[in-house]
């Protein structure tokens, strides 16, 4: 078999690809130590045969154990670990390749050590004392080498221990060696796993915590130390999710990070996912690509602490995607957060200009209830910025700001954003996507407090409200008044109202608007759209395949035919949620309704805005006195009003009384209070119209 190559005929040897993955050729050995022959061999730590001609090299591939020749060309022996430790034959040198599954590798033998401890991954100490030396030379201490198992269930707390414990030897600010963790099920632990600074970490599986204890399952960096220019790939899962109860159940902390790239694969089911520190020095510079972070109640915790050596901080990293969430089996009833920016102690409360770029919230408000599901906590901390978030399933307030917080900001993507800025300093900024591709061009109509504006228009049961006129379901009539539920906090439409209120919008120039609602939680009801031609004609929604609608809704909302109204596009769910319509050219009018839905509408106010550069024109469809007057046909009878009040008589007409004809122009209360006896507290308001 020559060295090029590595080729090899024999049945039952490993393949070609596998013995050259496997052997260290004399060749490559030398190259990957950075050492020459000649010196390598006066170490000791190559056999005595060894050819040292220039073209020549020792081949490689056959084990020579018990060949008989001592000066033979076979530089590299295969062994076990357990052979190893017996009695090999170290008279000239050799370099062993161990073959043991996961913990496979290159050992020489190193006459000069008598004090080295076994661990198994790093030193080999046979039975007569003589030290093995694993050869490391691209810099990666794989766990496996140390005896973890990977297999999800042993404690492989310590093995891992000893792989760090080796790492941490040859480390330095200069030399930073790679702790690494193949493939495999997961390496179960029972206690923390501490990787102090200067050292990488590529984990290919996760830890698993398997104890019961509140603490920390991977730590990385400590607070005597900077860590700075790191590779970090790190992924951690709880065997039990935690109760939340405690904060020092934390997946990953990372102390006193400077301009490291971090990849946080998992954090899962602690009570805080991955906690960024600056303990005495700062948590800074570093580009953190977020994964999953599965049912935590702080996904990410920003803080900092005095710890001996002056104050902490945590500013200038920028974090990127990220899926923030909560199955639904997570603690329901338990308040959770994503992002948490605090401090510890207090020392330092500007954690600044930290960057979020597209972390998705869904953290299942649901679930969380009646607590909250809060994307957003920012304590102690200022001009941090949240970009492009997803908004999905959480409580209404995306963003809350406390104590001395200010000018953070936050924009979501996908979903609302609405700020609960509770700092001395209020100046927290939200904005939706929504907001940034529609601007509010024009208030064109706000309706004010129609509960207060309300008044029966019969005496008892029909009412009106100035400004708004009202629809049947079944016609496309307007009515000046309609059955409605009068309540101190809203107008009611309920299940026995086949009425709805409106009004009418120009839409001969301007196409695009947006209504918005402020009604019961739970009690949002439904809008109707009714277009109009030119002739005054309602538009039927166009028959056939795939029509186009002449009501169609670009944001988040949609709407369906109905026909109700005379012929109606409706919204399909109850909702208070903003509506963004556009109508066709053909549309030269719309009516706007809102009625009931699946539960009773409970509305106080609305409002209608343009999108477009044109201010239209918004009226009842009724004619109605000047001014925001109530209009009826008899003194209210029931009902509670304040002194003062007056209701226009609608239908005025002559009256032939003992002081001669007049007309009834009005009725106006005397008196505040429930009260409404025609006389006494209501005045009738009578004009004479001739001799």
């Amino acid at each position: 078999m020559t060295e090029e190559t590595g080729a090899s005929t024999e049945s039952g040897e490993r393949s070609t690809e596998e013995r050259m993955n496997a052997i260290l050729t004399r060749r490559k050995l030398l190259a990957s130590l950075g050492i020459t022959g000649a010196a390598f061999a006066a170490a000791g730590l190559l056999p005595g045969g060894m050819r040292e001609a220039a073209g020549q090299s020792g081949s490689v591939g056959k084990s020579v154990y018990g060949n008989g020749d001592p000066h033979c060309d076979h530089c590299v022996r295969d062994t076990t670990l357990e052979e190893l430790r017996g009695l090999p034959n170290t008279a000239h040198g050799f370099v062993f390749y161990v073959t043991d599954a996961g913990q496979d590798g290159h050992f020489y033998y190193d006459p000069n050590d008598t004090t080295s401890v076994d661990d198994t991954g790093a030193v080999v100490v046979s039975s007569t004392g003589q030290r093995f030396k694993r050869i490391m030379p691209d810099g990666t201490v794989n766990v496996k080498w140390f005896g973890a198992a990977g297999d999800g269930t042993t404690n492989d707390a310590a093995s891992i221990a000893r792989a760090i414990a080796y790492a941490q030897s040859v480390a330095s600010a200069v030399r930073k060696p790679t702790l690494y963790f193949p493939a495999a099920t997961g390496y179960a632990v029972e206690s923390t796993v501490t990787v102090p600074a200067n050292i990488h970490v590529m984990m290919e599986a996760p830890l698993i915590y398997t104890g019961t204890a509140n603490l920390v399952c991977l730590e990385v960096g400590g607070i005597a130390a900077i860590n700075s220019l790191l590779d970090l790939k790190l992924n951690v899962q709880r065997a039990v999710q935690a109760d939340w109860l405690n904060e020092d159940c934390v997946g990953i902390r990372l102390i006193n990070c400077y301009s490291s790239d971090i990849h946080i694969v998992e954090a899962r089911g602690f009570t805080i996912g991955v906690q960024c520190l600056g303990a005495s020095a700062g948590f800074v510079y570093n580009e953190v690509h977020l994964g999953a972070l599965t049912n935590n109640k702080i996904a990410i915790d920003l803080t900092n602490r005095n710890a001996g050596g002056g104050v902490g901080w945590c500013n200038e990293n920028v974090f990127l995607n990220g899926r923030i969430w909560c199955a639904t089996g997570a603690n329901p009833g338990k308040g959770r957060i994503g992002v948490r920016i605090t401090s510890q102690d207090g020392t330092y409360v500007n954690n600044n200009n930290n960057v979020f770029y597209k972390p998705s919230f869904e953290l299942s408000a649901i679930k969380a209830s009646p607590q909250e599901a809060l994307p957003v906590l920012i304590e102690h901390g200022s001009m941090n910025f949240f970009m492009d978030i997803r908004n999905e399933g959480n409580s209404p307030v995306t963003i809350r700001t406390k104590n001395q917080s200010n000018a953070n900001e936050l924009q979501a993507g996908y979903g609302s954003a609405k700020a609960d800025d509770l700092s001395q300093y209020p100046s927290t900024a939200v904005r939706s996507r929504l907001g940034r591709l529609v601007e509010f061009s024009a208030l064109i109509f706000t309706s004010g407090p129609l509960h207060r504006k309300a008044c029966y228009y019969d005496g008892s049961t029909t009412v009106h409200i100035p400004g708004i006129g009202f629809g049947s379901f079944q016609t496309a009539d307007v009515y000046p008044a309609y059955r409605l539920g009068l309540h101190p906090d809203y107008v009611h439409v309920s299940a026995s109202t086949f009425g709805a209120l409106g009004v009418f919008i120009e839409t001969s120039k301007c196409k695009r608007f947006v209504v918005k609602q402020d009604s019961e939680p739970g009690y949002g009801g439904r809008i109707h759209i009714v277009c109009y031609d030119a002739s005054g004609q309602i538009l039927m929604h166009p028959g056939g395949t795939n029509p186009e609608p002449y009501v169609k809704t670009y944001v988040n909302r949609t709407v369906f035919w109905r026909g109700y109204f005379g012929g109606s596009y409706s919204t399909g769910s109850d909702s208070p949620e903003d509506l963004y319509f556009s109508v066709s050219d053909a549309v030269k009018k719309v009516r706007v309704l809102f009625w009931r839905g699946s539960a009773d509408l409970r509305i106080r106010s609305f409002s209608l805005y343009a999108l477009d550069k044109y201010s239209p024109a918004v009226w009842s469809g009724h004619d109605e006195p000047a001014g925001e007057l109530n209009i009826g046909i008899a003194a209210p009878s029931v009902g509670e009003w304040v002194k003062g009040k007056v209701v226009v008589n609608a239908n005025p007409a002559i009256v032939i009384g003992a002081g001669g004809p007049y007309i009834v122009s009005e009725w106006r209360k005397l008196t505040t209070g429930s009260s409404n006896v025609l006389g006494t507290d209501w005045l009738e308001l009578r004009t004479p119209v001739g001799p």
